[in-house]
């Protein structure tokens, strides 16, 4: 059996949009606010499942597992001007994603007919606090964003039993597009 957290051991496709205000000074410092919605999915490949005191080997059996979160996303940071329409900018702050729900979906076509499903709502913290790196490479109205970051927020917080602690991790890559 396959050792993995209810938050998933593999990534999986996710999709979010946010909106950016953003200062920058003379001497290349930076100043923003992000706020936006995202849906994370994760997940769990399944070797093995238990129903009862038998256990079954599967194939091709997995767990998505979807939360849903409103993030905001106060930073400051640095632009460094690599030519006149090009720029590498680093930004660092806190992600503070509020919660608002979570699901996930258990496929084991070996044994069920169909999708198990089963929502999670009682597992997403109101606020999962996850300090936050970035990088963006932007020219005039485009850019490329890549940036991680780690929860402090334990998901299993007052849970008995087994591990009890479980944390969120997030790399996304995105596309920027600037409006002014």
């Amino acid at each position: 059996m396959r050792e993995a957290s209810y938050l998933g051991s593999v990534p999986a496709a996710t999709y979010g949009a946010s909106l950016a205000v953003q200062h920058e000074y003379k001497n290349h410092f930076l100043l923003g606010l992000e706020a936006g919605y995202e849906n994370l999915r994760t997940r769990i490949n399944i070797e093995q499942y238990q129903i009862d005191d038998m256990i079954f080997n599967t194939e091709n059996a997995y767990s998505i597992t979807r939360n849903h979160f409103i993030n905001i996303f106060p930073s400051a940071g640095y632009n460094f001007p690599l030519a006149e329409d090009l720029n590498l900018s680093l930004r660092g702050g806190a992600d503070l994603g509020i919660g608002l729900s979570s699901s996930s979906r258990l496929v084991i076509r070996d044994i069920f007919e169909d999708d198990q499903h089963a929502d999670r709502d009682g597992l997403a913290p109101g606020l999962d606090f996850r300090p936050r790196i970035e990088a963006k490479i932007s020219g005039k109205r485009l850019g490329l964003t890549v940036n991680y970051s780690h929860g402090v927020t334990n998901w299993l917080n007052g849970w008995a039993g087994g591990p009890t602690e479980l944390y969120m991790r997030v790399v996304r890559v995105g596309v920027q597009y600037r409006l002014f």
